[in-house]
């Protein structure tokens, strides 16, 4: 990822819960819309109890995603997509506590800033019970700040992905199979209300496999932690 402004950010914090090898999303302010078509595979979308790829579109980068270290990713919007069913009575296990929830189609698809494909997810909507809201000190490469959780608002996992020219991108027309999922951790993204000053990251431009877009960003909107995942 190209940066055109140095970090160096900085903001007063209060003592709060310390989470480690999290992940913030900043939304997106501003964006150029860059539309394309790929297959996704991920075990969540299911048809008739068997994992299967399914069609999806990307409108624009709605968020970046950043952590402490490792290459930064960006999550895409999707628009309208063929969505299998998803999954009922996930029980997620996270550092922040347990939650049963369901998924309800996909919201983001997240790569990273950088020409690689790998590693990627598609991030479900989700629906189920409430975590008790808390006061996370959270760090990562724009800086330390302190945040109140929310409800549950995604959860992500690994995921194949395949563009036009892909032989497994025509399956079953060419008779290639779609590479399974890789393994990889879940993980669990909860609404996240930034403490004031709202730490503004600097405009920054990233490259990823799917093309280059300048950005200009906003404040924290949500706090995603590794998970478990339980299917019941």
């Amino acid at each position: 990822m190209s940066i055109q402004n140095a970090f160096g950010l900085a903001m007063l914090v209060t003592c709060a819960t310390i989470v480690h090898a999290d992940q913030n999303r900043y939304r997106v302010a501003s964006a150029p819309e860059q539309p394309a078509t790929l297959v996704v595979m991920t075990e969540y979308a299911v048809e008739d109890g068997e994992a299967e790829p399914y069609a999806i579109t990307i409108t624009a980068i709605g968020r970046v995603v950043a952590s402490s270290d490792g290459v930064p990713t960006v999550a895409y919007r999707l628009g309208r997509f063929h969505a299998l069913d998803g999954l009922e009575h996930v029980v997620v296990h996270t550092a922040l506590g347990e939650v049963t929830i369901s998924t309800a189609g996909a919201k983001w698809l997240e790569v990273p800033a950088s020409p690689s494909r790998r590693p990627v997810s598609v991030c479900y909507r989700v629906r189920g019970n409430a975590l008790p809201r808390q006061d996370v000190e959270t760090h990562d490469v724009f800086g330390t700040q302190q945040i109140r959780t929310g409800r549950p608002e995604s959860l992500c996992v690994p995921t194949t992905i395949a563009f036009p020219g892909d032989a497994f991108y025509y399956y079953p027309a060419y008779g290639v199979a779609f590479p399974p999922p890789p393994d990889g951790p879940a993980r669990l993204c909860l609404e996240a209300q930034p403490a004031k000053p709202v730490l503004m990251p600097p405009p920054m431009t990233v490259t990823t496999t799917l093309g280059e877009a300048p950005l200009v960003l906003d404040g924290i909107r949500e706090h995603c932690v590794p998970a478990t995942v339980t299917i019941e």
